[in-house]
């Protein structure tokens, strides 16, 4: 910024094109010693958890995440979707023989560090279970329409794919390209908004995180 709070010619363009994404995404303006030009960078950068629980590891610029022991809670918390349609891809880098991983969506004002709860368990998250390929949210898990059949529903190195649509209020899976189904299928899902990528991690599990373009759906296609 230049003296007297105006904005430079840089970072007033920064801040009209950053505004371009407050249909789906929280804008917020920048802090002390920040600029637009960098709030603008971190909208249009790579998803990266930013925000994590004790104990988790940062790796790849944030891009990938580890934890040792216990349920740490990791989140793509700059990134806080409130409508539109938005598409993550989380790969297993490392995972347990038992549940280690679950990946979906959190509130935003879900603190990875305030809650002694499994993050998964909460309220304010739907999450999939790469174990038994679950829904878990509010306490516990639960089968849906999509959920495959036994244990080790996902293998090391697969991908799921989770397509948010903050209009319908659905969250779909995706395993490896291939469609599950619609996991979460709520109106909640848009009345909780903002909402955040996510991944609660244990056990040594490992799991990187990848923005994509929506994929057109099977169920439900736009």
């Amino acid at each position: 910024n230049q003296p007297g709070g105006k904005l430079s010619v840089i970072d007033e363009g920064a801040a009209l094109a950053a505004m371009r994404f407050a249909k789906n995404l929280v804008v917020r303006p920048p802090g002390p010693g920040e600029t637009w030009l960098r709030a603008l960078q971190k909208l249009e950068g790579p998803l990266a958890f930013t925000s994590a629980g004790l104990g988790v590891e940062f790796c790849e610029a944030g891009r990938l995440v580890r934890k040792d022991g216990l349920w740490q809670l990791a989140v793509c918390d700059t990134h806080e979707m409130v409508g539109g349609v938005h598409c993550a891809e989380f790969t297993l880098q490392r995972m347990s023989i038992v549940e280690s991983v679950c990946v979906g969506l959190v509130r935003s004002s879900l603190s990875p560090i305030a809650d002694w709860l499994p993050a998964h368990q909460s309220t304010d998250a739907w999450m999939f279970g790469a174990y038994s390929g679950a829904l878990w949210h509010g306490g516990g898990s639960r089968e849906w329409a999509g959920l495959l059949a036994g244990p080790n529903v996902v293998q090391q190195g697969d991908r799921i794919g989770l397509v948010l649509d903050l209009v319908r209020g659905t969250l779909s899976v995706y395993l490896n390209g291939r469609q599950l189904g619609v996991m979460v299928n709520s109106p909640e899902l848009c009345s909780c908004a903002p909402v955040c990528w996510a991944a609660d991690v244990s056990r040594g599990a490992a799991v990187r995180i990848e923005g994509k373009d929506p994929p057109c759906l099977q169920v439900g296609a736009r």
